[in-house]
This record gives structure tokens, C-alpha cells and sequence, in this order.
């Protein structure tokens, strides 16, 4: 009699235990896990739509929980004007790391948390040259005046708030599309002459930035 009493408390348990283990195990394979690569198409569009500079950027995420997803970017920005008034290049390379957040949250579809709905917030660095063979300044009161300027190094801080779009096309490929504010925070010339744009950041005379970009992903599933 004992037996039974205890096979009848001892079953419903097994069988809790069971469907509770089941359901953590079906959670858990839902989670995003695996480390996404990126690629920044936005510069070569440009490029291919006749502008005189490339850019290329290359980027890293990957969940550290739930919700947050630390993020490293590399780029390299090269730029080459030449006419009848200015033969002038700039090149440099740019670093952004910091976490985004995913606003859409853990849910039943596997889909659904693949992709991402984010805020994002990195901190940047930026180092940089820029030299020109010839450049003429016209003035309407004075006869122009022509000059020229041996490579200088330069770099530049800045903060970014960013916002966009991650969405799989098909298995473990995603498309995907950001707004980005750039904050300046601090440049350095080593000679004065500031650079006609930062890689990464835009307008040096603007301490404010904003930016559009499109990316393509793979994701490597752990």
C-alpha cells in the first residue's frame, strides 16, 4: 500500500521534472547562438555610383545574453580628388566596439529572435592622413594663391548612438539597415590642416554627424 502511495506522488514528479526539462531544452535551442560577420555595402554603392572615395567596413556581434549583444566594426576609408584646382588624397582606418540591445526580446519563434530590432551605443576611434600635391585658392580681390602640403597624420574620438535592423533573408544569412549619430568628442592635426572628412565619423566641421548604412551578414552557429 505504501508502494502505491509512493509510485502515485512519485510519478506526477518524474513527469513535472520531465516536461519542465523538455521545455528549458526547446527555450534553449531558440536562443540566437553563433558569431555574426558583417560587411558594410553602403561605401562600394556609393563607389559604384561615381563617388571619388571607397570605404569598407567589416563587423563582429555576437549575444552576451538575451537582450545584449557586444559589437566590434572595422573600416578603412580612402579618398582620391583630383582636378584642375585640387589633387588631394585621404586615407584612414576607423574602430567602433560597444553592445547593442535587441528591442524585440526573447520569443516562442526561432525567426523572430534571430533577427533584431536595436539600439546601439559604441565608442569610436579614428586615425588618418591626408596629403595635396597642388591646391589653388581663388579670391575675387587678390590674384589666386597655389600651394601644397606633405602627408599629415590625424585622429579623432567620438561616441555613436545607432538604431536599425537585423532580418535573416534565409538560414544563417541576414539583412540589414542602421541610422547612426556620431558625437565628436576630440581631434588632433599634427600640423593644423585639418582633413576635408574623418573615416567613420563625417565632417570634421560638424560636431554632429548623422549616417545611413546597409549590411550584409553570416551567421556562424555555435
Amino acid at each position: 500500500m505504501k508502494e502505491k502511495t509512493i509510485l502515485k506522488l512519485l510519478f506526477p514528479a518524474l513527469a513535472l521534472l520531465f516536461l519542465q526539462s523538455n521545455t528549458q531544452a526547446q527555450e534553449k535551442d531558440t536562443i540566437f547562438r553563433g558569431l555574426r560577420i558583417g560587411a558594410d555595402i553602403s561605401g562600394l554603392m556609393r563607389y559604384a555610383f561615381g563617388n571619388n572615395a571607397s570605404q569598407y567596413a567589416f563587423s563582429l556581434d555576437m549575444p552576451l545574453n538575451k537582450n545584449w549583444y557586444p559589437t566590434l566594426e572595422v573600416g578603412y576609408y580612402q579618398q582620391n580628388t583630383q582636378n584642375s584646382k585640387l589633387t588631394y588624397q585621404l586615407a584612414g582606418t576607423y574602430f567602433e566596439a560597444g553592445l547593442d540591445h535587441n528591442l524585440i526580446g526573447v520569443k516562442d519563434s526561432t525567426r523572430i529572435e534571430r533577427d533584431m530590432a536595436y539600439l546601439g551605443y559604441r565608442l569610436c576611434f579614428s586615425n588618418y592622413n591626408h596629403k595635396s600635391s597642388f591646391y589653388e585658392i581663388t579670391d575675387s580681390l587678390w590674384s589666386p594663391y597655389t600651394g601644397s602640403f606633405e602627408k599629415q597624420s590625424n585622429n579623432a574620438f567620438w561616441v555613436q548612438v545607432t538604431g536599425g535592423f537585423k532580418t535573416e533573408l534565409f538560414q544563417n544569412f541576414f539583412l540589414g539597415w542602421n541610422v547612426k549619430m556620431n558625437i565628436k568628442i576630440y581631434t588632433k592635426t599634427s600640423s593644423g590642416i585639418q582633413a576635408v572628412y574623418i573615416p567613420g565619423f563625417g565632417k570634421p566641421s560638424k560636431n554632429v554627424n548623422f549616417g545611413i548604412g546597409f549590411s550584409l551578414y553570416y551567421l556562424i552557429p555555435f
